[in-house]
């Protein structure tokens, strides 16, 4: 039982806004940002409640009603335990600084956008540079695009842990049938990385 010492709403330090009773307040951008370091987040259920899902623009990323990524992971050694992800995104996006983590029985679904035309959204999306990064034993399904996408697009893939993980489904709303693991990197090395005994 962690204490909350800081809790901020809204983007980047900006002010909270004030709301009459019954407003439909919408979301934009990450649903939990993690910065610091050394500390497990155990049981979280993160979902975001937006039912619109079909933007008419192809670059989704730059617009107001973005769903957020779950859980935008940046701290070093910090370990996602028996989290329940949905309905985001991304279910979790883990950056590059993100080195040593652990993300253990964690449940991830139904994480997704369409964006002109084309499906969106992964369950697991890491990219990691250096030291080590773990997934296991987390249950992933229904993602609009890939169940686990563990790529760099401009940088080296490496030190990736991927064990005792299942994933199905993936891109099943599209009809499209993407990858549920993904493993590799597009434009730089892909090194050291463990897949085993996945489903």
């Amino acid at each position: 039982g962690g204490v909350w010492t800081n809790a901020q709403r809204g983007i980047n330090g900006t002010v909270s806004a004030a709301h009459t009773a019954g407003t439909m307040v919408i979301l934009g951008r990450n649903n939990l940002t993690i910065n610091g370091a050394d500390t497990q987040y155990i049981g979280l259920t993160i979902k975001n409640s937006n039912p619109l899902r079909d933007q008419a623009e192809p670059n989704a990323q730059a617009d107001k009603w973005l769903r957020g990524e779950g859980i935008w992971h940046n701290g070093a050694r910090t370990d996602l335990i028996n989290c329940i992800i949905h309905d985001c995104q991304d279910g979790i996006f883990s950056t590059p600084t993100a080195t040593g983590s652990l993300t253990y029985g964690c449940l991830i679904f139904n994480n997704g956008y369409k964006a002109g035309g084309d499906y969106n959204g992964h369950g697991a999306y890491g990219q990691n540079e250096s030291g080590t990064k773990t997934y296991r034993r987390n249950l992933v399904w229904n993602n609009f695009n890939q169940g686990f996408k563990m790529d760099s697009q401009t940088a080296d893939a490496v030190g990736f842990r991927v064990d005792q993980n299942v994933s199905f489904n993936a891109g099943s709303v599209a009809n499209a049938g993407h990858m549920c693991f993904f493993v590799g990197a597009n434009t730089g090395v892909s090194n050291d990385n463990q897949f085993t005994d996945n489903f």
